[in-house]
């Protein structure tokens, strides 16, 4: 009978030391990245410490701007992608798309647009992420759609991703 005791409590102990071992917490993985590491297109760019502005008075502006995908923080696992910035046109809009470019050929796709309510307002965007979670291989990036000059500058302050 002893030595049952000493084998079940033997077994009890082993089970419960592997099971501490193992790594049971959550690790939510989250990036906040500044607009400056946008690449531009068109418009009027002017950067300061706050934020990526378009300046220009007759053309939007275009930010492209790369998303984190590693093997600690993978795109297809991002649940979450908050585009922030300023939409100061008062008949234009901001507008956001989560995109790739194949890791294969030239080309890629984007999803679909998600657009600022409100005129001269703050905004959070959050776009479509089907097209990081469609293929793993593609390269994942942000394309944001900056308004011209209107009653004030419209910009990008950076974006957020989590999974």
């Amino acid at each position: 009978m002893k030595r049952n005791h000493v084998t079940r409590v033997f077994t009890i102990s082993f089970i419960a030391t592997i099971i501490m071992g193992l790594s049971l917490e959550a690790n939510a993985k989250w990036t906040r990245t500044h607009a400056f590491d946008c690449k531009t297109l068109g418009g009027g760019p002017i950067d300061t410490s706050f934020a990526l502005f378009n300046g220009h008075i007759s053309q939007e502006m275009v930010a492209l701007c790369a998303v984190s995908d590693d093997d600690r923080f993978l795109k297809q696992n991002i649940t979450t992608l908050n585009v922030h910035g300023f939409d100061g046109h008062t008949s234009l809009r901001a507008g956001a798309m989560a995109c790739r470019s194949l890791w294969s050929v030239t080309g890629g796709s984007c999803g679909s647009m998600a657009q600022s309510a409100t005129f001269q307002e703050n905004y959070t965007l959050r776009p479509s992420l089907s097209q990081w979670t469609s293929s793993t291989a593609d390269f994942g990036y942000l394309w944001v759609r900056i308004p011209r000059l209107g009653a004030a500058m419209s910009s990008l302050r950076g974006y957020f991703t989590s999974d």
